[in-house]
């Protein structure tokens, strides 16, 4: 049996389609979950208060995940390549997984930290948890980055082939015995003045729809669902097990063309101002209006 697996979780808190998670799986050891706290070294993009509001109830939520799975979130403080040697050394594990971030102190920093672990001897595997396509992957003939948005983008349309979701763990074997760690209030992530948004009443539906947002989409539709109805003032209901029976990640612009063959599509994007969703609306016009072109070809 391979010797255990460190998957260093950053701000990719989350078990269904966490390609790190899914590789340290893959290899049948026991999987210890690590997130460390360490925003020093994130230079200019340290999080700010309200990202380390999200950041505490976000590692609460992985916790509790988890825990269902048979095992546990491992809290520690910086500096990362310490803490990183120490649960090493602490669980005999000989690999380390985690989902590359981008911004550039963080880059540094993760590129200092796959050299010091290979030269100590231990595995490490990063992968991309985040993009569609790597910032490295999109470049001009000369080899430097577009100046023009259009060109950029078709460069980036001609490499996209996105993968279906990857699977939520089953299981996970845990640690026979655990190194010491931290609780999550040890890290201190949530100040106390934030604690008066319980007491503002716009403050406190703006907060819940965020969590209900984030909630449906790692899965958890029974939160999702009690954070909404807090906010439009109803009492709770109930997702019953057989109601979610079934459920997985799916591809929506697929799905989607799909029920079009059968159904009218209705789109009302009411945030239009995110990016994300612009890009997703984008995606499905285009897709539609090529089905609607080869439908109208076919029927001449």
């Amino acid at each position: 049996m391979a010797r255990p697996a460190i998957v260093w979780f950053r701000q990719d808190l989350r078990l269904t389609d966490n390609p790190a998670l899914h590789a340290a799986v893959a290899r049948g050891a026991t999987v210890v979950p690590l997130f460390i706290w360490a925003p020093d070294e994130e230079g200019r993009w340290a999080p700010g208060a309200a990202a380390r509001w999200w950041l505490h109830q976000s590692l609460s939520a992985l916790d509790s995940d988890l825990r269902a799975l048979g095992s546990r979130l491992l809290l520690l403080r910086g500096p990362s390549l310490a803490a990183l040697r120490a649960v090493l050394r602490q669980t005999g594990a000989t690999a380390v997984f985690w989902n590359r971030r981008y911004e550039p102190a963080v880059v540094a920093r993760d590129a200092e930290i796959e050299r010091a672990l290979r030269a100590d001897g231990v595995e490490v595997e990063s992968a991309n948890a985040a993009l569609l396509v790597e910032p490295w992957q999109v470049a001009t003939k000369t080899g430097g980055p577009y100046q023009v948005f259009t060109p950029f983008w078709r460069a980036c349309r001609a490499q996209l082939a996105p993968s279906r979701p990857l699977p939520r763990p089953q299981r996970l074997d845990a640690p026979t015995v655990w190194p010491p760690g931290l609780d999550l209030a040890d890290l201190r992530l949530v100040r106390r003045e934030l604690t008066r948004f319980a007491d503002d009443r716009r403050w406190r539906d703006v907060l819940l729809q965020v969590l209900a947002t984030q909630y449906s989409f790692v899965g958890r539709h029974q939160q999702a669902l009690e954070s909404f109805d807090k906010v439009l003032g109803r009492s709770a209901r109930i997702l019953r097990p057989d109601m979610l029976a079934g459920l997985e990640p799916c591809d929506a612009v697929q799905t989607i063309l799909e029920l079009a063959d059968q159904r009218q599509v209705i789109m009302v994007n009411e945030a239009h101002h995110v990016p994300m969703h612009r890009a997703f609306t984008t995606q499905l016009l285009e897709a539609l209006y090529r089905k609607a072109s080869a439908t109208l070809r076919s029927r001449r």
